[in-house]
């Protein structure tokens, strides 16, 4: 059963390369590959990866049919071969097969907000309506036109949640999600801040779904040697309160055990991650190497369990 972790930010906080270096982690570790599925602007900072094989990636933005696309690939399904490979994009007249997960080891679902704009794009081209109406609903010189109705939305968020939740009893080792960060409002009008989903009422849901969550957070520090203004950036794996906006917090969680957590309190003890890039673009530190501390800790006590049994 596939461990979930949703890697959440603003733009330019290095989710995507991140997601590069999971992969290349799990590369190292099990000789298995990570598949990618991405309806996001751009997986440039995955290029290197993907060049060399370790990514094998699946642009969803050129699917025709992109929600039971995506539930047959949450359910263990991959397009069987794509007209443009580098590009991701697959032969329509292919059909779906079955994962070999001999040689896949994790799959990146990249773009959370970006799936679900998608997906409401697709609705009210086909002009689907979802248990209300759609509005401005016409047809022009051949081409279908509309606006979404609360019904799109509520539909859009019930199918995320159900592929999530179907990516996580696959049997391989992670299953990574990548989203924006949003602000929203919960059913007493408070606001919440949270992964960003279509409709403000799930913000601060989305956490709830995954096994881990990390917010990268980006902040402002001045460079000791040459005293200039830089931008840094920290994955969060505990929840941690707004610097400007007083009394709410941006959830992050790790679900593993009080002694794995306390390995990594030891090595992180303000609750976060430095992502730390070396000047020839390698990674001194990441979400991969939270993951290492993580299983290497599990690993060590499940051995110390076998010896008590």
């Amino acid at each position: 059963m596939a461990r979930t972790l949703l890697i959440y930010g603003e733009s330019g906080t290095y989710k995507t390369a991140n997601g590069g270096q999971i992969a290349d982690y799990i590369y190292e570790t099990t000789g298995k590959l990570t598949y990618l599925a991405s309806a996001d602007s751009s997986w440039g900072p995955m290029a290197d990866q993907i060049r060399r094989g370790i990514i094998c990636p699946w642009n969803l933005k050129a699917c025709t049919m992109p929600l039971p696309a995506l539930m047959k690939a949450s359910r263990g399904m991959w397009p069987q071969r794509f007209r443009d490979v580098e590009a991701g994009i697959m032969d329509e007249k292919v059909v779906m097969v079955s994962i070999d997960w001999s040689k896949v080891g994790a799959i990146i679902v990249e773009g959370l907000y970006m799936i679900a704009e998608l997906l409401v794009n697709d609705l009210i081209s086909k002009q689907r309506a979802t248990g209300e109406p759609l509005s401005a609903v016409f047809t022009e010189d051949g081409v279908n036109f509309a606006d979404t109705s609360r019904g799109t939305y509520k539909f859009v968020q019930r199918q995320t949640n159900m592929y999530v939740t179907n990516f996580s009893a696959l049997p391989c080792r992670w299953v990574v999600f990548t989203g924006h960060e949003g602000k929203g409002r919960d059913t007493s009008g408070r606001m919440t801040m949270g992964p960003a989903v279509i409709g403000q009422a799930a913000t601060d849901k989305v956490a709830q779904w995954f096994e881990m969550t990390l917010h990268h957070d980006s902040y402002q520090y001045t460079d000791p040697k040459t005293k200039a203004a830089k931008f840094g950036v920290r994955a969060y794996f505990e929840r941690h309160p707004d610097a400007d906006i007083t009394n709410i917090f941006w959830p992050a969680k790790m679900s593993v055990e009080p002694m794995v957590k306390a390995q990594v309190y030891r090595l992180w003890s303000s609750g976060y991650v430095p992502l730390l890039l070396r000047e020839n673009g390698e990674y001194e530190s990441g979400v991969h190497t939270l993951l290492h501390v993580i299983e290497e800790a599990e690993g060590k006590l499940a051995r110390e369990l076998e010896v008590t049994a």
